[in-house]
C-alpha cells in the first residue's frame, strides 16, 4: 500500500488527464466564439467567429507539409513562393459540400501546414453539421475527419456567430 502512494501523489500533481480526442467550446456572450477539436491536447481544427458576424473562420492542421525553407521569418515552398499559398478547401457534412477559396499557411516556428478558410454560417454544410456534429475538411487531397462533435454544442457555436 505504501509503495502505491507516490504514484497517487504524482497523478494528483499532474492534474486531470487530457482526453485523447475532444471538442471544446468557448462562447462567452459578446466575445469571440471558439470551437476547437484537439487530439492529445493538440488543436487540429479550430472554428472561430465574431458575434453576429455570420462568418466562421476555420484553421485546420494538415499533415502534408508545403514549407521547405525558411528565410528570415518567411517560409517558402519548393518553387520559392512565400507563404501563404492559395488552396481550395472542401468542407463536407452529410450530403452537403462547399468548396471554398482558402490558403495554406506555415506555422511561424515549425513550418507545419495550416489551412485557413472562411465560410458563411448560411453555407449548406452548417445545416448538416448542426444536426450531426460531423464535418470533414479536405486540403490538397488530404482529408481531416474529426470525431463527431455534440450537435447541441455545434448549434450553440453557430448561434453565437449569427
Amino acid at each position: 500500500m505504501i509503495a502505491i502512494l507516490p504514484f497517487v501523489v504524482l497523478a494528483q500533481l499532474a492534474g486531470p488527464a487530457v482526453a485523447p480526442v475532444s471538442w471544446t467550446l468557448a462562447a462567452p456572450k459578446g466575445a469571440t466564439a471558439i470551437y476547437t477539436y484537439a487530439e492529445d491536447g493538440i488543436p487540429v481544427v479550430q472554428m472561430t467567429c465574431q458575434p453576429t458576424s455570420g462568418q466562421v473562420e476555420f484553421r485546420v492542421a494538415a499533415r502534408k507539409r508545403i514549407a521547405v525553407r525558411k528565410s528570415g521569418a518567411v517560409w517558402t515552398n519548393l518553387v520559392g513562393m512565400p507563404a501563404p499559398w492559395p488552396a481550395s478547401i472542401i468542407l463536407k457534412s452529410g450530403g452537403m459540400v462547399s468548396t471554398l477559396r482558402g490558403a495554406v499557411d506555415a506555422d511561424p516556428v515549425t513550418g507545419a501546414s495550416l489551412a485557413v478558410v472562411e465560410a458563411s454560417t448560411r453555407a449548406s454544410v452548417f445545416k448538416d453539421f448542426s444536426k450531426t456534429g460531423v464535418m470533414t475538411f479536405t486540403i490538397m487531397g488530404e482529408t481531416v475527419a474529426p470525431v463527431a462533435a455534440s450537435p447541441g454544442e455545434a448549434r450553440k457555436f453557430l448561434r453565437a456567430c449569427d
